[in-house]
Order: structure tokens, then sequence, then C-alpha cells
């Protein structure tokens, strides 16, 4: 899957030979101190998943650990539209589980940004990101809201 990289040992050797790393997801129930110490040192921003979280995401399989790489995390609506790549737009989705399987599919694809124009609840917003686990924190789309 391009921009990834996926198993603990090869985020681990990217992130020690300096390779340019926007997040990095592990498993929360995995060994995985090295990586974290190496993000901790380098400033990049890491997050913990389930064994199924980091399945869902991983372009290879269950892994360790996934790199997201070559994605900014947050950028401007306009950085966004020049950047030439995919962009999802959801309107007035009415479920939040399928906004959360919408949001996931448009991760994997490898979209550049996803621009949300719903109106949502906590609760609705909870099981909007139960259902995409880490997509909505990881993603290597923007994720931007867009108030009517």
């Amino acid at each position: 899957m391009a921009g990834q990289i996926t198993g603990a040992d090869a985020v681990l050797r990217a992130l020690l030979e300096g390779h340019p790393i926007d997040r990095v997801l592990v498993d929360r129930d995995m060994d995985t101190t090295d990586i974290r110490n190496a993000c901790a040192a380098l400033d990049v921003p890491l997050d913990e998943g389930s064994t199924n979280d980091l399945w869902r995401m991983s372009g290879n399989g269950h892994q360790a650990a996934l790199a997201l790489v070559g994605r900014p995390q947050h950028a401007s609506l306009d950085e966004v539209m020049a950047s030439g790549g995919c962009v999802w737009f959801f309107d007035g989705v009415e479920y939040s589980t399928n906004l959360g399987f919408a949001i996931r599919t448009a991760e994997v694809s490898g979209a550049s940004a996803v621009l949300l124009n719903v109106s949502k609840t906590h609760e609705e917003r909870r099981t909007r990101k139960a259902t995409s686990p880490g997509s909505i924190s990881t993603a290597t789309a923007s994720i931007s809201s867009i108030e009517p």
C-alpha cells in the first residue's frame, strides 16, 4: 500500500534512518517499546490500536506497527485541493456506522482528504469513531469538517 511502511522492524529502521514519517500506529498488545521511544525522541505522532485495528489499516496483513508516510495529516482545504489527489466529500450522511466504514474505506484507498458536512451528536461521533478505528486520527487523509 502506498504511503505506508509495515512491520515493526521496518518502521523502527525507517525512524532511526531519519525517513520522514507522518504518524506511527502500534499494536497496544505488542512490545513496541523501541518504536515508542524513537517516536518520542523524534517527535513523531504515535497512536495505539488493537490487533484488529492494525490488521484493518495495514496494506500487508496484521503488523505490530505501521508508519504512514508521504501524506500530511493536516492541511488547509486549499492545500488539499491543490494536491491533485482524490478527495471524498460526505454531505448529510445519516448513519454514523456507514460514515465510519466510508471513512475507513477512503483511508485505505489513499484519499488525499475526507471532508465531512454532517451534524452528529456526541454518541453518533463515538459510533463513527468506533466503526473506523484508527482511521479518524491516523488516516493518511486530512480530515476536515465544513460548517454549513
